[in-house]
């Protein structure tokens, strides 16, 4: 039996969790890269929050790095923690701001990442219920 199979071999689930997962990697480094790049908006972003302009590309680059490695699939559980832990971060800095629209994105991002994840691979169900 091949390990490798072709998109058109996949299950229904399995090619709505690539696509939710090519839309939340397009979305993921939309974020990052203005980051690492010190973008005006970015930057103004982030010390509105709190931190000083340096560290807006430290936050960026933090954030490309758990995405590649949530992308690519034999790393995917690993780069989904470090997503979840991300998001978390994000959620705590909000909750301090009272910036309530945005503690409710960042969780909601965060279970669709998972899901997209248990999507792609089932065998993270069975690991999740048991």
């Amino acid at each position: 039996m091949s390990v490798t199979s072709t998109f058109s071999e996949k299950t229904t689930p399995e090619k709505i969790g690539i696509a939710l997962s090519g839309i939340i990697l397009l979305f993921l480094l939309g974020d990052a890269i203005p980051k690492i790049f010190g973008a005006e908006f970015a930057q103004q972003a982030t010390e509105q929050l709190g931190f000083p302009p340096y560290q807006t590309a430290l936050i960026g680059w933090v954030l490309l790095a758990c995405t590649v490695v949530w992308a690519i699939p034999r790393t995917s559980v690993l780069g989904a923690v470090g997503l979840t832990a991300y998001l978390g971060g994000a959620v705590t800095i909000d909750m301090h701001e009272e910036v309530w629209f945005a503690v409710v994105f960042a969780v909601g991002f965060g279970l669709l990442i998972w899901a997209a994840m248990i999507l792609r691979r089932r065998d993270l169900l069975k690991v999740l219920i048991g």
